[in-house]
């Protein structure tokens, strides 16, 4: 046992250990931890540096508290509350490499303590990382995430508003989407594509017609990646709708039980070219007219580099913006975004069956199309300019 600064840090060893550990008291309660160290002088280190910044939380207020309220508990929670909901795999693995990153910063915060001054630290740790905008947006909301959760399991009784970084002028900005001369040139590469694999003989045959299907499926039905990649064949119906512009009936796909950010319980109506991408998945995949009955997913394989290919083989990489900004899968919800507000249809009725929110529609897309495209601006314009 060893004793630090006037005696009030001790350094110890437990027998279960091969740690040096170090605590302190305040108010008649042991407040440890470990060192990670199994040499004396790096633990008294570690120790000292330990000890003074509890001192400083403690005098900006911030009591020590158990290990269960921790941020650091209450991120394990939140992710496992997320494994257990059906959540998309992909999404909680992205959201706990997120939550590995804030427990390292600020793991030992007390989740009753987390606010504005929290993220601002953890803010400051981000930049020197010189990370995107958009990566810092992501680990933002993983800490509201966090603390939404712990609401609801009522070990906080209010969940603080982070304000948003200086970074946020960046994410109001449109989206990249294909406009319908971009996507004719797009979808005549994808046919050519399958032509060069078909003349070359090479494995990637059935990759190259899936990611065609892919591309009509998605920008057909507006769905995020994951959960076009989630699909099943038997949570497909098909029906029948007419035409607005020929008024003959045509068949559309409505898709439930769709996996997303949440759980499997998402619906979405696609429009009508969505249906022969569905017909053809099925043929290829030969369930014929059982394929209602199917567990399998429609899709196979993740496109993403092929597309890239074809993006780039097509010159539809990058916008005509400047500075440019890059295409690629997540375009297709764009475009069918963009596509649906072309057609009259009301920001409200697209959020809803893309299962997001009509601020988000009108901030992202809707306000910046409705300027160029609003032809009410030039009528019953009467106003005169003399000429000099």
């Amino acid at each position: 046992m060893v004793k630090l600064w006037d005696k009030k840090l001790t350094l110890y060893q437990r027998s279960d250990s091969h740690y040096w550990w170090c605590c302190f008291y305040l108010k008649r309660k042991q407040i440890r931890t470990s060192t990670k160290c199994t040499e004396l002088e790096p633990a008294k280190n570690f120790a000292s540096t330990w000890f003074f910044q509890r001192q400083a939380d403690i005098a900006n207020g911030i009591m020590p508290a158990p290990r269960a309220r921790h941020f650091g508990a209450a991120a394990d929670k939140a992710v496992e509350f997320y494994e257990q909901s059906n959540c998309s795999p992909a999404y909680v693995r992205s959201m706990s490499t997120l939550l590995n990153s804030l427990k390292r910063m600020i793991s030992t915060v007390p989740t009753a303590h987390v606010n504005q001054q929290t993220w601002n630290t953890v803010l400051t740790q981000l930049t020197a990382k010189q990370l995107k905008p958009a990566t810092v947006h992501q680990y933002r909301n993983a800490l509201q995430i966090v603390l939404r959760e712990a609401y609801r399991r009522g070990e906080i009784t209010v969940v603080p508003k982070l304000l948003a970084d200086n970074t946020a002028k960046h994410h109001d900005t449109p989206r990249t989407y294909f406009t319908g001369g971009q996507y004719t040139v797009l979808w005549n590469y994808l046919r050519q594509n399958i032509a060069e694999h078909k003349r070359d003989k090479t494995k990637w045959i059935e990759a190259a017609e899936e990611l065609r299907d892919y591309v009509q499926f998605a920008a057909g039905s507006g769905m995020r990646m994951g959960e076009a990649m989630n699909v099943r064949f038997k949570d497909v119906s098909i029906a029948t709708q007419p035409d607005p512009t020929t008024k003959e009936p045509k068949q559309c796909l409505i898709i439930n039980h769709i996996k997303g950010k949440q759980s499997r319980s998402g619906v979405c109506r696609t429009y009508f070219t969505a249906y022969t991408a569905f017909m053809r998945c099925v043929q290829r995949q030969g369930l014929g007219e059982d394929w209602a009955k199917s567990d399998a997913n429609i899709f196979k394989h993740y496109h993403r580099d092929m597309f890239r290919k074809v993006l780039t083989a097509a010159r539809l990489r990058f916008t005509d913006d400047n500075p440019p900004r890059k295409r690629d899968l997540m375009s297709l919800r764009h475009t069918y975004i963009c596509f649906a507000l072309e057609r009259g249809i009301q920001p409200a009725d697209i959020a809803k069956n893309l299962r997001t929110s009509s601020a988000m529609i009108d901030k992202h897309y809707a306000k910046w199309r409705d300027v160029a495209h609003n032809e009410n601006l030039n009528r019953n314009f009467t106003l005169r300019i003399d000429a000099d």
